[in-house]
């Protein structure tokens, strides 16, 4: 989040709202669930790890030489050193 951030991910209120608002939300339901059925809860969680996984693969994949060209956000350096 930090080095999305970093890039100019945050730059829209409008994009920082929704997403807020989207996490708060998300929160919410996914406490909702936990309490009616964990198991569901936790098979929530799963399904949408994989899909974020397999998001995030794809764009690596489509975009490796162009990520490659591009300097280290200094944010990332920090976190990794």
């Amino acid at each position: 989040l930090l080095i999305m951030e970093s890039l100019g991910g945050n730059s829209s209120i409008v994009d920082r709202t929704l997403a807020q608002t989207m996490a708060f939300g998300y929160y919410w339901y996914v406490t909702l669930v936990y309490a009616v059925d964990e198991q569901a809860a936790y098979h929530l969680s799963e399904l949408i790890e994989d899909h974020a996984f397999n998001t995030y693969d794809t764009f690596l994949e489509k975009n490796e030489a162009a990520l490659k060209t591009m300097p280290v956000p200094a944010i990332a350096r920090k976190y990794y050193e």
